[in-house]
């Protein structure tokens, strides 16, 4: 969904930032409001706790920090290369395994690690063939 959202933020280029930047926002919350929903059908997710002004304020600032880290997604996909987009991008599953990691969320193995370097050198050769004279595709 990260991919196809990115996908049309490149295809919209010229619709007005706010508006993208809404539309961007809005599908996050009412898919996150999906899968909670589902979640709660099928006893995956608790309901949730009764209103406090600490899950309140804690919600609203994650949102604010949700609209700007789109913000920002926006502005820099607007102003770089498809492929060191997607290099970028790419790179945010590795920082999630590592922070993930370090939060006692999840354990690096090797196989992890290896499939993730993997993944960010594929997509490393990938971007730098578009920068190569000559190199077959488009510029």
């Amino acid at each position: 969904m990260f991919a196809l959202t990115n996908v049309t933020l490149r295809r919209l280029h010229t619709v007005p930032g706010p508006a993208r930047m809404f539309a961007m926002f809005g599908g996050c919350m009412l898919m996150a409001l999906a899968v909670a929903c589902i979640g709660l059908q099928v006893g995956v997710v608790g309901p949730f706790p009764a209103a406090n002004a600490t899950w309140i304020v804690t919600g609203l600032l994650l949102a604010g920090v949700l609209m700007l880290g789109n913000w920002a997604l926006q502005f820099g996909a607007a102003r770089l290369a498809a492929g060191t987009t997607a290099l970028v991008m790419l790179s945010e599953v590795m920082f999630a395994s590592v922070s993930s990691a370090l939060l006692g969320a999840a354990t690096l193995n090797t196989r992890t690690v290896l499939g993730g370097a993997l993944i960010l050198l594929a997509s490393l050769l990938a971007a730098l063939q578009f920068r190569r004279p000559g190199a077959a595709g488009p510029h």
